[in-house]
């Protein structure tokens, strides 16, 4: 008996350790997609089965092995950061920690649902979304794998976002791999009835709205350039007049195609502004403008006393110019924590001084142009943030991001990846403008342009302002609280059962 019970607990723990690889691998560099339709199935079978504190590690341990997984490949960006190898290390096992720790909180919101049924599938689904929107919430926030993000190599399954943003696609991809554990459980092929009837209304369901998208008429033209600045390679040798005149090149170069705009990526303004305008450098901006007949947008760190912004610089060949300053700050970088916290963690990379967010996301207007709304590096990662800016008046957005300090193609791939979610979920054309790659264009339905990365480019499309709004846009993440709402019918479900229960007599048991 005893050796049953343990070879079959030996099993299950093939069987979630070989879910948390699978999972990972279906994003990039590896893009094995597909895999999404299985890989968690099998960690949800372990959870249904196994209970109390064995159900809250083994998700613990998925979320390890996930997350371990799915960002090797940032390791030479953790190294890069900190003064020491063996800190880069260290900084990589808090990450792990942290996001395994989210896993194991979902593990013990399973074991608060009925054990089997719909109900349960309905819960778990549920349950994952509300701890993937809570891990995205509050200043050290950080939405980073989520599940559904490899899509975007599918992206016809991604467009129920433009309803309920990434978590709605999140709670279909759970839900169906929830259903396909009542499947096996039950064993029975009309078990298989209600999964593949909600796989047709997905895949029904998004080609209706990627239809619907592809039929709605196109707004006003834009011709926009978005220069990639920069060699993918260490600075050995800076020269301030060198870089303008690298500048310069690449606007002649966007002009001579036609463009209308010119979008350069975070931080191409290397001048520090001492001061909210510094009159010397704004002049120069203003100039180029009026000189290539272009609206300019470019990144540039400004300072106002004792904060600093991240900001987006909007100027027009007639010089008006129109500021954004970042609302989203990143954690340990723009964001750090207080003293004397974060002179402990100096040595892992992180900042001891922080920037000041903006007061409010808003669109940037240049004249008769068609507004856009600017996402500065993490924030493209925010659905809200796009949807904020698109209720502002936002007919088109831009992400401008300095991927450098990003090192390897796998971690640029996936913070790529979120720009076309950004542009299915409110139907939007996205521009992408990073220092070394990935920069390129990404349409409302989800088709991508991408320029070759590691060197100077410029890549120009002409993109098409919307006024339209979609659900998403008017509502924001709503569905994370709808999930709330769900997986507490779950829970009380389950109250209410226990309670008959208790009150069955006896005699009628069996």
């Amino acid at each position: 008996m005893k050796a049953t019970v343990s070879s079959n607990a030996n099993g299950l723990d093939l069987l979630w350790l070989a879910s948390a690889i699978a999972t990972a691998l279906a994003f990039a560099p590896i893009n094995a997609w597909w895999l999404l339709f299985i890989a968690p199935a099998g960690w949800l079978g372990v959870l249904s089965q196994v209970q109390g504190a064995r159900r809250v590690a083994i998700a613990f341990g998925w979320g390890l092995v996930f997350i371990a997984v799915q960002s090797l490949w940032a390791l030479p960006t953790f190294a890069q950061q900190a003064q020491a190898d063996w800190a880069a290390g260290v900084a990589w096992l808090i990450v792990l920690i942290w996001y395994a720790c989210w896993c194991a909180l979902f593990g013990w919101l399973v074991g608060r649902l009925p054990a089997t049924g719909w109900i349960w599938a309905v819960g778990a689904a549920s349950g994952w979304v509300v701890v993937c929107w809570l891990r995205s919430l509050g200043a050290w926030g950080f939405p980073w794998a989520m599940l559904a993000l490899p899509l975007a190599r599918f992206p016809l399954l991604l467009q129920p976002a433009e309803l309920g943003g990434i978590w709605l696609v999140e709670w279909l991809l759970m839900l169906w791999n929830a259903l396909l554990v009542q499947v096996w459980r039950g064993a029975e092929v009309r078990a298989w009835a209600v999964p593949l009837s909600g796989l047709a209304l997905w895949v029904g369901g998004s080609v209706w709205l990627w239809q619907q998208a592809r039929a709605t008429p196109l707004g006003e033209p834009v011709r926009v350039a978005v220069l990639q600045t920069e060699y993918d390679a260490l600075r050995t040798l800076f020269s301030a007049q060198i870089y303008d005149s690298g500048i310069e090149r690449l606007l002649e170069q966007a002009r001579q195609s036609g463009a209308d705009w010119a979008i350069l990526p975070e931080s191409s303004e290397t001048y520090f502004w001492a001061s909210l305008i510094d009159r010397e450098r704004l002049r120069q901006w203003q100039e180029w403008a009026q000189r290539y007949s272009m609206h300019i947008l470019t990144g540039v760190t400004r300072q106002h006393g004792e904060h600093g912004f991240n900001s987006a610089l909007g100027i027009s060949p007639r010089g008006t110019w129109a500021f954004y300053n970042k609302m989203k700050l990143m954690p340990f970088t723009e964001y750090a924590p207080a003293e004397p916290i974060a002179e402990w963690l100096k040595v892992l990379g992180v900042s001891r001084r922080s920037l000041r967010c903006g007061e409010r996301v808003h669109a940037l207007r240049l004249g008769k142009e068609p507004p856009v709304g600017a996402l500065i590096c993490y924030e493209s990662l925010y659905g809200w943030i796009a949807a904020q800016a698109v209720r502002d008046g936002a007919q088109w957005l831009v992400a401008i991001t300095n991927d450098r300090w990003l090192l390897g193609a796998g971690v640029r791939e996936q913070y790529a990846d979120y720009s076309l979610v950004r542009a299915i979920e409110t139907r939007r054309w996205v521009a992408r403008a990073s220092t070394v790659g990935i920069s390129g264009f990404f349409s409302p339905l989800g088709e991508r342009w991408e320029a070759p990365g590691g060197r100077p480019y410029v890549m120009t499309h002409t993109l098409y302002g919307s006024s339209q709004q979609t659900l998403y846009a008017r509502w924001g993440d709503y569905w994370g609280y709808l999930c709330g709402l769900l997986y507490g019918a779950g829970v009380v479900w389950r109250v209410i059962l226990s309670a008959r229960a208790r009150h069955i007599p006896a005699a009628d048991v069996g």
